[in-house]
C-alpha cells in the first residue's frame, strides 16, 4: 500500500473528529496534510542519504 494513501486515511479519521467540517473540506485537508507529510519525509530521507 502506498504510504501516502495510508497517511491520508489516518488524517481523514483524525479530521472527522472535528466538529461541523464539510466532507469536501475534510478531503482537502487530509490530502494536503498527507502530501506535506510525505514531502517532509522524502526530504528527511534525502538528507540522511547526503549525510551518510
Amino acid at each position: 500500500m502506498d504510504p501516502h494513501l495510508k497517511i491520508k486515511k489516518n488524517y481523514i479519521v483524525l479530521l472527522k473528529n472535528e466538529k461541523n467540517a464539510s466532507d469536501v473540506n475534510l478531503e482537502f485537508k487530509a490530502t494536503l496534510l498527507a502530501f506535506l507529510l510525505y514531502k517532509s519525509r522524502l526530504r528527511i530521507q534525502q538528507m540522511n542519504v547526503c549525510n551518510a
